[in-house]
């Protein structure tokens, strides 16, 4: 008896999951936890910091959401060739948008200005005359274009070594692309 009640015991938490979160939001065949609620309506309010919101607005504008996509997916809109190929552009946005954040936090931890470089471009800015201000005033400038300049070098010597792995073929004349390159 013991056991049975146990076993019932073990499949009431594998079907229905053992942190114990209550479903507080049901609309149709769509459910939300409290602490889903509570993770979105954070969110919302970090993207519209100006905007008084609610809870009772936020759940308002929620059930307007899920309702219209419940919609949009009834009519299939989910599976038009054209909402697919807007899709892949913004996972496409949204990969580019990962590994650059990523290499370039990376390629900040590697990339150091000394003192002189900031001086020697100073005294060139100077003698061009592209610069009349004193050192002290522009020093933070002149060090972040010297650091973006050095990025920029990083960076395309990143895609460089890319290009270089890559097995890469190109048919320039079927393209309309005159020249070996």
């Amino acid at each position: 008896m013991k056991a049975k009640f146990i076993l019932v015991l073990f499949v009431v938490f594998v079907l229905f999951g053992c942190s114990g979160e209550k479903k507080v939001v049901k609309i149709n065949d769509f459910t939300m936890s409290s602490k889903e609620f509570e993770e979105e309506y954070n969110e919302a309010k970090k993207h519209f910091p100006s905007t008084k919101l609610d809870r009772e607005s936020f759940l308002d504008s929620l059930i307007a959401k899920r309702l219209i996509l419940q919609e949009a997916k009834k009519e299939n809109l989910d599976k038009d060739e054209a909402f697919l190929k807007n899709l892949q552009g913004l996972y496409e946005q949204s990969l580019l948008k990962s590994i650059l954040d990523k290499k370039s936090e990376e390629m900040n931890k590697d990339v150091a200005v000394s003192d002189a470089e900031i001086k020697a471009t100073y005294a060139a800015m100077v003698e061009s005359g592209n610069m009349s201000e004193p050192l002290d005033e522009v020093y933070d400038d002149i060090k972040w274009q010297i650091m973006r300049k050095k990025q920029i070098i990083q960076f395309g010597e990143w895609i460089k070594q890319l290009k270089e792995k890559a097995d890469i073929k190109i048919d320039r004349e079927a393209l309309g692309i005159k020249g070996s390159n």
